[in-house]
């Protein structure tokens, strides 16, 4: 990549409800996120079902070395998008988040002084036909 003094790791996990209520089965996921963690220096988390506010403050226990950028939607069964970024990433270039359906796409432009790295984080369950023209109408535009 162009610019980027590093090569990011990237991986994606659909959760199946990773915050949700259930305590042995919410355990092992978070289980499975650190050590996805460990490996990734992006990670973008579909269907957290974050509890309630924002999501991202929900990881803090597992986000020693990530940030965490979300988009939510009210109550457990909304879904959810989560995009861990490396702090080492995060905080040597320029970051600016979007959210662009709630609670199923999230858009992060990363960028520095000779590159500029677009981030999708998308769960495409239940979008809208007009939400998805527009989420192709800016990849596009991201791609170009």
């Amino acid at each position: 990549m162009g610019g980027l003094a590093l090569s990011p790791r990237t991986g994606t996990w659909n959760a199946r409800g990773l915050l949700h209520h259930n305590i042995e089965s919410g355990s092992a996921k978070f289980r499975v996120l650190r050590e996805q963690l460990l490996q990734a220096d992006i990670l973008t988390v579909q269907e957290a079902h974050a509890r309630a506010g924002d999501g991202g403050a929900q990881f803090h226990s597992v986000g020693q070395q990530h940030i965490a950028l979300s988009t939510w939607a009210g109550g457990v069964v909304a879904g959810g998008v989560t995009m861990f970024v490396r702090k080492s990433i995060a905080c040597k270039y320029l970051m600016k988040t979007e959210v662009i359906v709630e609670a199923r796409a999230i858009r992060v432009c990363v960028s520095g002084p000779s590159f500029v790295l677009w981030l999708w984080g998308i769960h495409s369950f239940e979008i809208a036909g007009s939400s998805a023209r527009k989420m192709v109408e800016l990849l596009n535009a991201d791609l170009a």
